[in-house]
């Protein structure tokens, strides 16, 4: 759906949203964006994460991850 320019902007919150980071498999120092995802979803932002994974093979598997944020207050 396209917004009108006389609409105001809508907010979207996700609860559940897919992380594509790809495994890194050429990186001379292996993956490096997994492992800064992951820093980043159990540190900085913990407060709003209830829980990360893996993603399904059929996903992205070990290049994926799933993440689960927690309800905002609205």
């Amino acid at each position: 759906m396209v917004q009108g320019e006389d609409e105001p902007p809508k907010i979207i919150r996700f609860r559940c949203v897919k992380i594509i980071h790809s495994r890194g498999l050429r990186s001379p120092k292996g993956p490096v964006l997994k492992e800064a995802i992951v820093q980043w979803l159990a540190g900085r932002y913990r407060k709003h994460i209830m829980a990360f994974v893996t993603a399904r093979q059929c996903d992205g598997g070990l290049g994926a991850v799933y993440v689960l944020m927690k309800k905002g207050k609205t």
